[in-house]
């Protein structure tokens, strides 16, 4: 079982978000990209975030995702007995 953490450094301080899918971490990257983005300065937005923020990187703002496997975490193991 993983989590992500999508970790933010901007101009409105460190932020850390929490999905439970690389699909909604994603997401959250690409929110993230489009609030820092400037068309003038970059032209249009690339649809995918990894790209977005490839062309944002040279800027004080800086993004994270991390991937953590909680499989074995005390809490997620106790879920499980209970639930077996």
């Amino acid at each position: 079982m993983n989590v992500w953490t999508v970790i933010t450094d901007d101009r409105n301080g460190l932020t850390v978000r929490l999905a439970v899918t690389e699909a909604q971490a994603d997401v959250l990257a690409l929110a993230w990209c489009r609030e820092q983005w400037d068309e003038e300065a970059h032209g249009p937005m690339p649809e995918r975030w990894n790209t977005a923020y490839e062309r944002l990187k040279c800027g004080d703002a800086y993004l994270w995702i991390e991937r953590h496997d909680i499989s074995s975490h005390p809490a997620i193991l106790q879920m499980r007995r209970e639930a077996a």
